[in-house]
């Protein structure tokens, strides 16, 4: 009787353990495929520096301060995600076209919060992935009431000031969507 107690206590253990493992093993060969791309990537992002500022995609440490931006002119989108999101990774593609598309234009960043979680607690971060966006004064984003209702974007004010300090959006946005919303923050496509 005593055996079969330790049974049941056991084979439930070993069950865990082997599902576990499992998952461990195929996230194994995803995470590989993620990091070759990466550095191709980051090939890529290295021809893409300006001048004028830094135009890579990725960032690697903590956010370039508002004034940054600012002193370059130009308007900032910022996605928080993560590689084991899986609407951030459906997104990736759609945010590689539009930084490109937007080098010298405005800055696109990425952040992996995993990789980088002090970046995210400068932000309000709720759920991944979130975007931010700020004019190229520093300022954040105030878009129009109709452009707010058709994506969702949430505005936060200072509580003290009422100033507002971020402009986001939560969720999945593709490539036509950040096009029309970077377009009435000015920039030319």
């Amino acid at each position: 009787m005593k055996n079969n107690k330790t049974m049941k206590i056991i084979l439930p253990i070993v069950i865990v353990l082997a599902l576990v493992g499992m998952y461990f093993v195929k996230n194994k060969e995803s995470l590989k495929t993620s990091s070759d791309v990466e550095t191709n990537v980051n090939s890529t992002e290295m021809a893409n520096e300006d001048s004028e500022g830094d135009f890579s995609l990725d960032i690697e440490s903590g956010l370039p301060k508002l004034e940054e931006y600012a002193n370059a002119g130009l308007p900032a989108v910022i996605d928080y995600g993560s590689d084991t999101c899986q609407p951030c990774r459906l997104m990736e593609p759609e945010y590689k076209k539009f930084h490109e598309k937007m080098v010298g234009k405005a800055f696109v960043k990425y952040v992996d919060i995993d990789d980088n979680p002090d970046a995210a607690k400068e932000a309000p971060i709720q759920v991944i992935p979130t975007q931010i966006f700020y004019n190229a004064d520093g300022t954040p984003f105030e878009p129009s009431k109709e452009l707010r209702e058709k994506y969702q974007l949430q505005m936060y004010n200072h509580k003290v000031t009422k100033k507002p300090m971020f402009t986001i959006h939560q969720g999945f946005l593709n490539e036509e969507q950040l096009l029309e919303i970077v377009k009435e923050m000015g920039v030319e496509q």
